[in-house]
């Protein structure tokens, strides 16, 4: 069993049940519970670990925003032969509609955002392209997310994307 720390304690005080290794699983129920962690004068962020998909996670900053996100580690190796270095990508944010000031805003729910993790992590999900300009808009370039291999591309080419 993981020894317990001061998240953890707060997690357990709001009412929000983990299983042994500090995991839970993440629904709706779970987000209306959680909160940031008071410390001090200021807030601390609270990350939360999913107990049903490795790697896919909640982050209540410290003004109270949920975003889900998704950590993993590419498959394959990189051009240097060594495992590729640990990637996280933002899913989105989630709102709850049973709070007047969010009940208009449209958001990710915990089954789509974790759907969109597993195809992350399938490999199934085409990631995209990370556009570069070092000059404001006078060269520009292309990689994929997770690589550090980049192509410039001409301005035509840009306008398709």
């Amino acid at each position: 069993m993981k020894q317990e720390n001061e998240v953890s304690k707060f997690i357990k005080k709001l009412g929000i049940e983990t299983d042994p290794l500090g995991r839970v699983k993440i629904d709706v129920g779970v987000l209306e519970k959680i909160k940031p962690m008071p410390s001090g004068n200021y807030y601390k962020e609270v990350i939360l670990r999913d107990s049903n998909l490795m790697g896919f996670r909640v982050r209540v900053n410290p003004g109270g925003k949920i975003t889900f996100f998704f950590r993993f580690r590419p498959k394959g190796l990189n051009s240097k032969g060594k495992f590729c270095e640990k990637q996280s990508i933002t899913l989105g944010d989630w709102y709850n509609s049973k709070n007047p000031k969010q009940k208009d805003l449209i958001g990710l729910t915990p089954a789509l955002a974790r759907k969109l993790a597993e195809e992350i992590s399938s490999g199934t999900k085409d990631l995209g392209y990370v556009f570069e300009s070092p000059d404001n808009g006078e060269t520009i370039f292309k990689r994929k997310v997770g690589e550090k291999k980049k192509e410039e591309i001409t301005k035509e080419q840009w306008k398709e994307y």
